[in-house]
């Protein structure tokens, strides 16, 4: 944020009682052309402009070298905001008189305001040639090079400028941006302190240095910065203080972003970004009937508001009402349609209503997205592959996203392997191991560091764009389960250490998903949510949590028959060996639930009330994974009644398995599993380090 430049200069006409023509000399006595030059100065003092400027005209007639009578012109010209009529008449004066720098000043200022920037630089030179001490066209001679997108011209200028009056607060701001724009943020960072030292209130220079420190995480010096400014001006920092809500967005205090987008809304009600703002974070906040009313009065206080609008979509898809959130989103994006993160946002609506061919068609913007490099790190070179045949090719699939999201897709990898010559998939090293066995890949290689992968191909695409790519229905999603096992000998290994207990039934939980996901805090639940399941008789139940969640173990009460293999599980690999030896496993939104669902095991999610775009709004199955069974919640947050419902199903189960002696099944009707014995593989594909 660059400070205002300093006005015209001589504010007050020139005038008095002696008065010199072009060549420096007093008349010899008064003439009706000084009688006329002192009638205009008073007009032109009393704010009487047009008849000043007619007195000047007739002055001017009378005796056409009266610089002064130009100048005063051209101070009339800029009030009237005429500056090209300014220019004229400073033009004028300088020729008859070229020693006045507050005229080169004026002629400057005219200049730019006329859109002659090349002029004003000149002016401003003739101004400071006259005047070397001037500190007003040193500095706005520096401010002009920083519009201009000169920070090196403008740096010395505005060095110039601060040398002259070191406790100018603006000067020191514009100085800091353009060292700022030349890359050097320690000397930027002192003269944005130096100016709000000086000017606690001067918004430009707080904005400059919070800014500053909050591309560094520096936010609580950031936060600071802006506290004080508006403790120096509270009733009209509101940038200031939308700022601050910014931050504390950023760090997550939501509570204190809400109070200060409050703020911001009761000191300008009809300021759209403040409702804008005020309406994102009460729907990040989950207070979503009033993120609606403000988010709705955004729009309507700037209805080409796209942003807004895009918003506006999340929060009708978060209550659930899909059609309006289509409805907004559609709108978002003819306002802004290279707007990514819109058709992004948009595609999980489509998927979640089964509009597979739109959704994916909107889900390829996600590479153009700012945040490209949290779904994939690198932007691999060579040509993308469309689907086409290539029987002499190699081509390189690359995953991206979650882990979850990897084991779901790579069934697609055999539709790829019967069009070109041989598959190669890089992948993370934690699933390198358990995916040897997914058919079609001739390769597997560890996802590099620098973007260059290990291997040479052909062409390239990314996992989740094969989709598109195989223009994928709800109806022709690749179902051949399983299409992941584990190995023999792990499946031998763990079946000794699980040991089945007199009971015979043995159930794996997860209870908690990655904390870095967006929507973690709705998909995941306590382990004390799964309490009515861990009090049935009858059953041996084994801890699968990695992470920060698994730590909610201690808690559990006494006499639970619970077993935790978080700490044991060392890889995805293990984890399949487990799951092989189990007979269900239930678990929230996690990877642990795909892994189960490719290996064709008994698996139970439980789904929150807006579900993840994959598993739909309705029903138990899923055309996925034809061995899960999805427990959805009715309302938000509802893990309660999910668990209850489990509970029956899962009582009613033991009780057939006891009593009747009925082997142990709770397969949801529905798809069709391969046979089990594919879930063990020895050396299917070669593993690359």
């Amino acid at each position: 944020m660059i400070s205002k430049k300093v006005a015209a200069r001589a504010s007050a006409p020139l005038g008095g009682k002696t008065i010199c023509t072009h060549d420096g000399t007093a008349p010899g006595g008064p003439g009706r052309w000084e009688t006329l030059f002192e009638q205009a100065f008073v007009l032109h003092a009393e704010g009487r402009l047009q008849e000043a400027l007619d007195a000047y005209r007739e002055a001017l007639q009378s005796q056409p070298g009266l610089y002064q009578a130009f100048f005063n012109q051209g101070l009339i010209y800029l009030q009237l905001n005429q500056p090209e009529q300014a220019v004229s008449c400073y033009q004028k004066g300088v020729a008859l008189n070229n020693s006045h720098h507050e005229a080169f000043f004026n002629l400057a200022q005219a200049c730019e305001r006329a859109g002659d920037p090349d002029g004003a630089v000149a002016a401003y030179r003739q101004a400071l040639q006259r005047r070397a001490q001037y500190f007003e066209a040193a500095y706005n001679l520096g401010c002009l090079h920083l519009n201009r997108a000169d920070p090196q011209e403008a740096s010395g200028w505005l060095e110039r400028a601060v040398a002259l009056n070191p406790k100018h607060a603006a000067a020191r701001n514009n100085l800091g941006q353009a060292y700022a724009a030349l890359n050097q943020p320690e000397k930027a960072e002192r003269c944005y302190a130096a100016a709000h030292a000086l000017d606690p209130g001067l918004l430009a220079a707080a904005c400059n240095l919070a800014q500053l420190r909050q591309t560094q995480n520096r936010l609580e010096e950031a936060v600071d910065v802006y506290r004080r400014t508006l403790a120096a001006n509270p009733q009209q920092a509101t940038s200031a203080l939308n700022n601050l809500g910014n931050i504390y967005r950023d760090m997550g205090r939501y509570a204190a972003a809400l109070e200060c987008y409050r703020g911001v809304v009761a000191r300008a009600p009809d300021l759209a970004e403040g409702h804008y703002n005020l309406g994102s974070a009460l729907r990040q906040s989950e207070a979503y009937e009033e993120a609606l009313i403000h988010l709705w009065r955004a729009v309507q206080l700037r209805p080409d508001y796209a942003e807004a609008w895009n918003n506006l979509a999340l929060t009708c898809k978060n209550i659930g009402d899909l059609d309006r959130a289509l409805t907004c989103f559609d709108r978002a994006v003819r306002l802004a349609p290279d707007m990514a993160v819109a058709r992004w946002n948009r595609s999980f609506v489509h998927l979640l209503k089964n509009n597979y061919a739109a959704g994916w068609a909107d889900f390829e913007w996600r590479f153009r997205m700012p945040q490209r490099k949290q779904i994939y790190p690198f932007h691999l070179t060579g040509t993308r592959w469309s689907g086409q045949p290539l029987p002499d090719a190699a081509i390189l699939v690359h995953d991206e996203q979650g882990l979850g999201d990897t084991i779901q897709f790579v069934r697609y990898l055999p539709l790829v392997q019967a069009r070109c010559r041989e598959v190669i998939l890089e992948t993370r090293s934690e699933l390198a191991a358990v995916l040897r066995p997914c058919a079609g890949v001739a390769r597997i290689i560890v996802r590099s560091t620098d973007g260059h992968p290990a291997a040479d191909y052909d062409f390239h695409v990314p996992l989740m764009s094969l989709p598109a790519v195989f223009q994928t229905t709800p109806q022709t999603i690749p179902g051949t389960v399983p299409y992941l096992g584990a190995e023999r000998h792990r499946i031998d290994e763990w079946r000794a250490k699980l040991k089945r207990p007199a009971a015979g039934i043995r159930i794996g939980l997860v209870w908690s998903g990655r904390p870095q996901h967006t929507n973690d805090r709705n998909r995941s639940c306590a382990l004390t949510d799964l309490m009515p399941l861990l009090q049935l008789p009858g059953v041996r139940f084994y801890g699968l949590q990695k992470g920060p969640g698994a730590d909610q173990v201690r808690g559990l009460p006494a006499g639970i028959d619970f077993t935790d293999l978080g700490r044991e599980l060392n890889d995805f690999s293990d984890t399949a060996a487990v799951l092989a030896n189990l007979d269900l496993v239930i678990s929230v939104d996690t990877a642990v639930v795909h892994l189960a669902g490719a290996m064709g095991r008994p698996v139970w999610v439980l789904i929150p009330f807006i579900p993840d775009w994959r598993w739909a709004m309705t029903g138990e199955t899923t055309p996925w994974y034809p061995s899960m069974r999805l427990f959805r919640q009715t309302r938000p947050k509802d893990w309660a009644g999910v668990v209850e419902r489990m509970r029956r199903v899962l009582e009613e189960a033991i009780r057939v398995y006891f009593q009747e002696s009925q082997p142990f099944s709770i397969r949801p009707q529905g798809g069709k599993i391969a046979d089990q014995s594919l879930c063990t593989h020895s050396d299917v594909c070669q593993l690359s380090d």
